[in-house]
Order: structure tokens, then C-alpha cells, then sequence
């Protein structure tokens, strides 16, 4: 199964977007990101299904919320920076 990463600099950023997928209905969950693609002690991401990753995107977007890059990652744990969005 494949799913994305969308990378936060801190935990309460990381809280604010998977709050506000899963106020929208949306499956988010916060996960400590694999170390290739950490930036640090610090880092966490929002791991979303791939279905709805550009629906939860859209969502951050207009409610002005701060993300970092995003990751598509596989279910044998590998990353891929997703150069598209």
C-alpha cells in the first residue's frame, strides 16, 4: 500500500494538519518519519493515503497552514521525494 509523508517541523505543526484532515474526515496520522528523510531530532510528518493526498493538500492550502515537503512511502518502509507537488 502506498501512502505519503507530509513533512512538519515540529509536533504541533504535525498535530495542526493531522487535526484539521481528520476534522475534514480525512485518515492523518502522525508518525516520527524514517531518518533518510528526517531534517533532525525535531521532525515529524503526517502520513496520509495516497487517495487522498491531494485533497488534503488543497485543504492545507486554503486554511493557510504551513507544511514541508512530501514523501511517497512504500509499505517496505522506503521514501521517495515527490518532486510534483
Amino acid at each position: 500500500m502506498v501512502s505519503y509523508l507530509i513533512m512538519s517541523r515540529t509536533q504541533s505543526q504535525a498535530y495542526r494538519i493531522a487535526n484539521l484532515a481528520a476534522r475534514s474526515g480525512y485518515y492523518a496520522k502522525i508518525i516520527r518519519p524514517p531518518a533518510e528523510i528526517s531534517s533532525g531530532d525535531c521532525s515529524y510528518a503526517v502520513k496520509v493515503p495516497e487517495r487522498q493526498l491531494a485533497d488534503v493538500l488543497a485543504m492545507l492550502n486554503r486554511n493557510g497552514i504551513e507544511r514541508g515537503k512530501v514523501y511517497l512511502y512504500r509499505a517496505d518502509g522506503t521514501t521517495e521525494e515527490n518532486y510534483e507537488l
